[in-house]
């Protein structure tokens, strides 16, 4: 008796490779595409049948869960103006074999972590351009990527961090017994530019301020918690620091700096069972 199952064709997840341009991406965990078609019914008196129009811009929507492994935030660089394309490519041989987006934007971007996880980047992603299978032809852009992806070499040269390895501090003022969790997130809009005649934005604006919130949890060696009626008049500030450091060469693989960040929610927690903890909230406003 044949075993059918045996017989069916699927994509494995070694078979999956992410590039951003031409350049592959380690630690990818997952990678979600979805995509609006904005369609009207178009009907009038005369016809038995309704069409379907476009009504509004063609975006996708693009989700990307990656681990903080090989030293390079590959996606950081792509929180300003500059906008990417992004494949799920079969065989590098063959990059037109592939699912992806083009004309891609960041418009939300978390590095995360808890005790017992390696340090994680979830990136949301507008695309303004095409979305699925992506021909060489798509544009000059695309075939020059297309011809460089095939000739890439990989290489894990893994940089992982560890217990120990995450260093956070805020002016100084608080000593951390022992950092459970923390998450630092950006909010980024953006705003496409359309023309009559254009399928595409003929340009893509960031719309300011990006909103960035910063949460942390520890348990507590000393503090001295925020008076909640020095609010407004005199608010909590300060200047965060965040390095995620590789655990075998103490090499700074990814860091963050704000300045000016104001706390804007506290919880402390105590209990027979467990130590002092906090859960802190900050949140800073960028301006150009």
């Amino acid at each position: 008796m044949t075993n059918e199952l045996t017989n069916l064709t699927r994509f494995r997840r070694e078979e999956q490779l992410v590039f951003l341009n031409s350049g592959q991406v380690p630690g990818i965990q997952s990678v979600d595409f979805g995509n609006e078609l904005n369609a009207v019914p178009v009907s009038f008196i005369g016809l038995n049948y309704v069409n379907l129009a476009p009504n509004g811009p063609q975006e996708s929507r693009v989700k990307v869960e990656r681990l903080v492994i090989d030293g390079t935030d590959h996606f950081q660089p792509f929180t300003g103006n500059s906008g990417f394309n992004l494949y799920v490519i079969k065989d590098k041989a063959d990059p037109q074999d592939n699912y992806g987006v083009t004309s891609g934007y960041i418009v939300g971007y978390t590095t995360k972590c808890s005790l017992g996880q390696i340090p994680r980047t979830e990136i949301d992603i507008v695309g303004f351009g095409n979305v699925g299978r992506i021909p060489s032809g798509e544009s000059n852009e695309t075939s020059g990527q297309f011809l460089i992806i095939p000739s890439t070499t990989t290489s894990y040269n893994l940089k992982i961090p560890g217990p120990g390895s995450v260093s956070l501090s805020l002016n100084n003022d608080l000593t951390l017994n022992r950092l459970l969790s923390y998450d630092v997130s950006m909010s980024i809009d953006r705003k496409a530019i359309y023309a009559l005649g254009d399928r595409y934005p003929i340009s893509v604006q960031m719309n300011y301020p990006i909103d960035v919130n910063i949460g942390f949890s520890y348990e507590l060696a000393d503090y001295s918690g925020y008076t909640t009626r020095n609010f407004p008049g005199n608010p909590k500030t300060g200047n965060f620091k965040l390095d995620i450091k590789d655990f075998t060469t103490d090499e700074v693989i990814q860091n963050f700096r704000f300045t000016g960040v104001q706390l804007v929610s506290e919880s402390y927690s105590t209990d027979t069972d467990s130590n002092v903890s906090i859960n802190a909230r900050y949140r800073v406003l960028l301006v150009r």
